[in-house]
């Protein structure tokens, strides 16, 4: 018995929407991430020689995952990173902080609560 190609439609929409959506997800998840997907699959020994690679290049890791479920020292930590490098996931390589760091603290900045 012959299957009317009327049947077929929804079918084609629902699978190319379950596509389409699955795709746009991915890219707002990376986003949100700074542009590190988790997801990149890599075997074990691929990954241990890329992040002993990096270390030597000064790159602190390949990929990480996204942040979930921060404390307050985590939070210091990410404005640090941020006044640094000017993201919340970069990091700097120097060892020490350019003399501009000293003076943009987020002390000063704060009010007194009285």
């Amino acid at each position: 018995m012959p299957v009317p190609f009327e049947a077929l439609i929804p079918l084609g929409l629902i699978t190319g929407f379950f596509g389409v959506s699955g795709i746009l997800f991915q890219k707002l998840k990376t986003s949100i991430n700074e542009g590190q997907n988790k997801n990149e699959v890599l075997p074990k020994l691929v990954r241990t020689r890329i992040c002993s690679l990096f270390a030597i290049c000064g790159v602190r890791s390949y990929k990480r995952p996204p942040r979930y479920g921060l404390d307050r020292w985590d939070r210091v930590m990410l404005d640090r990173d941020y006044r640094l490098t000017g993201t919340q996931r970069g990091q700097a390589h120097q060892a020490t902080a350019p003399s501009a760091f000293s003076t943009n603290s987020a002390w000063n900045l704060e009010k007194e609560h009285l």
